[in-house]
């Protein structure tokens, strides 16, 4: 099977009624990378600003998330998983240097007179309103 036939095959057809949540699928994808953001931005030394982040989290409602953005974990899962806490920590992590990267470059990219970007799988990101664009 070529892989644009296996791809086809893990996508789920949309119907007239069918319905999505944020919670579900690369919402909660989106919401993790969000997570990471909005714990980032409660750091004394934080790497950027982001005060949207916490906004979608608490809009969300419960979830993992929720655990992500405000740094805690129940001492159930860690006693499950004692190297959650340190994997936790290294994903919001690596979502802050992620942004930061991505930041400067499209900041730069703006800069050099780019009119437009797309950025895809972003996380819920606000960079259209918490950047000072040119």
């Amino acid at each position: 099977m070529c892989w644009i036939h296996r791809a086809e095959s893990l996508l789920m057809a949309r119907t007239d009624n069918d319905t999505w949540d944020i919670t579900e699928g690369v919402g909660a994808t989106a919401l993790g990378v969000a997570a990471g953001r909005a714990a980032e931005n409660e750091r004394e030394d934080r790497l950027f600003d982001d005060p949207y982040a916490q906004l979608f989290i608490d809009a969300a409602g419960e979830g993992m998330w929720t655990m992500i953005s405000r740094g805690i974990l129940p001492q159930e899962l860690a006693e499950i998983d004692p190297h959650l806490p340190a994997r936790m920590q290294a994903m919001s992590n690596y979502t802050a240097s992620r942004t930061v990267f991505f930041d400067e470059f499209f900041l730069r990219a703006a800069e050099a007179g780019v009119r437009q970007a797309v950025i895809l799988a972003a996380g819920l990101d606000a960079r259209s309103w918490r950047l000072a664009w040119p």
